[in-house]
């Protein structure tokens, strides 16, 4: 009886998701349908939004992998050059907290410069479109 339950779990969440999309997309057809016979015009289904430029989402991306290498880098310079200098005694010591400080500064400063530029690239857009 353990055995079944697996796959009978499967069926009715199958089941389930096909009769969610089925009903979705004949309601949907049934109320074009009567849109249409009532006289309204077949352009009312279409978006005329402008496609989004992945390029926020890209930069944002990119500037925390930077913000990330360069936090972890610092943090490491950090941890074994300047305190290490600090403590002759024990060379070896660790400091992951200087580690997390760093990573966490930067990532930030990474985030609000991408927040910055897609501003900025955002009011380009809408400069040029009037």
């Amino acid at each position: 009886m353990n055995d079944i339950a697996p796959a009978l779990m499967g069926i009715a969440m199958f089941a389930t998701i096909f009769g969610i999309i089925y009903f979705y997309l004949s309601y949907r057809n049934k109320e074009r349908l009567a849109l249409i016979e009532s006289g309204a015009d077949a352009d009312l289904f279409y978006s005329k939004k402008k496609k989004k430029s992945t390029t926020p989402f890209t930069l944002s991306i990119g500037l925390v992998s930077i913000g990330l290498a360069v936090g972890i880098t610092l943090g490491f310079i950090i941890e074994k050059v300047l305190i290490a200098v600090e403590q002759p005694g024990n060379p070896h010591a660790e400091y992951p907290q200087v580690y997390f400080a760093m990573i966490f500064l930067f990532v930030g400063i990474a985030l609000v410069k991408a927040y910055q530029l897609s501003r900025k690239i955002e009011k380009e857009d809408n400069g040029e479109e009037k």
